[in-house]
């Protein structure tokens, strides 16, 4: 099994939570979902980022988004968490996510622990 490592920002968390502060919607190593939506007009890749709570924090950055996008619509197993976050005038939420080359299995919770400890 080969696994993928991204880090990136948050695409569009202004836009997303207003004015609200990260540190008041997420914690860092926090577990986020990701959720494809095609019928987005700006991105026919693009990828959805949410909290535990279902509150969408943003977006995959459009550099990944596809690659991103494949991973989810054919199964691929990830986990992706919150890496860090930034509270001021300009805020960010950086996300680590981990990509697994094999599709999820009935055993998804052993393969997510096998991506987080690296075995």
């Amino acid at each position: 099994m080969s696994i993928d490592i991204l880090n990136f920002k948050v695409a569009g968390y202004r836009y997303a939570q207003q004015y609200r502060s990260p540190s008041d919607i997420v914690q860092v190593g926090e577990s986020l979902i990701l959720k494809c939506n095609q019928k987005n007009i700006y991105d026919d890749h693009s990828v959805e980022i949410y909290n535990c709570r279902m509150e969408r924090l943003g977006y995959v950055p459009k550099f990944y988004s596809q690659k991103v996008f494949k991973m989810v619509m054919n199964s691929k197993e990830y986990h992706a968490c919150v890496a860090s976050y930034r509270d001021l005038d300009y805020p960010l939420i950086n996300v680590s996510l981990k990509i697994s080359s094999e599709s999820t299995s009935s055993d998804g919770d052993s393969l997510v622990n096998n991506l987080l400890t690296g075995s």
